[in-house]
């Protein structure tokens, strides 16, 4: 056993805790953007490696390499690996991918230069980032909202990951809200596509940024409204890339939530509260998949 320094998502303090570093399960998250990579032990701990911008999917294993440091797939007991994309339970492959087009037809185990398919599970990266959730969920039915470049839906119902007939349950950020955008996918007037026009730069003066993060709130509202009102999960669950600098952010979407239930409804509305494992959610909970499949 080795002693090793994980940090606490709770309250980002440092903990020292005994682990088999022989042991372990490696979970990548591929998002529209970005690599990040955690570690699950023996003992369930996980650890979060880092994350860093991925232009390209060749780019995946020199990235991987760089933030597992002394760690290796090669030696990992299962890896699992989180996409931002449409995954077949029937294939068990990605049949779509808005913003990572690239991976449709890829075979990630050649990409990871793993020639051993039998190692490697892959599922959509909002599905992962439900399993991260699964021992800190409360109530019967959890809904999992990211986010990020794209914004992902999933859900736990009685602590199992619902995925739908096909496996393309929670494509939230492309149904229809309006307006005459063309999304990444295709279509025109997709909530995500709204959202990602709300996205605040560099050049924006003040009042520009402060309309732009109004009107994202009012747009995720709106698309988590919808959920509320279809499933009447008992807690939402709100993680992905934007709440990160935004330290308001899950406040705000549950303050105007409230805005689309009327009192005289009686509608009980779902606790809400951020993602465990914040920007790691999807890394951590594709390791906990490879757990449960290569043990």
């Amino acid at each position: 056993m080795s002693q090793i320094s994980l940090l606490s998502s709770a309250n980002s303090l440092s903990r020292v805790v005994l682990v088999d570093k022989s042991s372990y399960w490696v979970g990548l998250d591929v998002g529209g953007t970005k690599l990040s990579i955690s570690l699950v032990f023996e003992n369930d701990e996980p650890l979060n490696l880092g994350y860093m911008n991925l232009s390209s999917l060749s780019d995946i294993r020199d990235a991987a390499s760089q933030l597992l440091g002394d760690f290796t797939l090669k030696d990992a007991n299962g890896i699992g690996v989180g996409v931002a994309g449409w995954i077949s339970s029937i294939s068990k492959s990605v049949v779509f991918s808005p913003h990572r087009p690239e991976l449709v037809g890829v075979q990630i185990p050649a990409l990871l230069n793993d020639s051993s398919l039998s190692r490697v599970v892959l599922e959509n990266d909002a599905n992962c980032a439900a399993l991260a959730e699964r021992d800190n969920s409360w109530g019967p039915l959890s809904v999992i909202v990211n986010f990020g470049t794209g914004i992902g839906m999933s859900a736990l119902y009685q602590g199992q990951l619902f995925k739908g007939a096909n496996g393309f349950f929670g494509e939230l950020g492309h149904c229809y809200v309006g307006g005459s955008l063309l999304c990444e996918c295709g279509a025109t007037g997709c909530l995500e596509a709204e959202l990602r026009s709300c996205f605040v730069s560099d050049q924006d003066k003040a009042e520009i940024a402060a309309e732009k993060k109004r009107r994202y709130v009012m747009l995720g509202a709106h698309g988590v409204s919808w959920i509320i009102r279809i499933m009447n999960p008992s807690e939402v669950i709100v993680g992905g890339g934007v709440p990160l600098g935004w330290d308001s952010f899950v406040e705000e979407i549950s303050a105007e939530v409230s805005r689309y239930f009327p009192s005289s409804h009686s509608f009980v509305l779902p606790k809400f509260k951020a993602a465990t494992y914040k920007e790691f959610s999807g890394s951590v909970g594709a390791a906990i998949l490879a757990r449960s499949i290569f043990n």
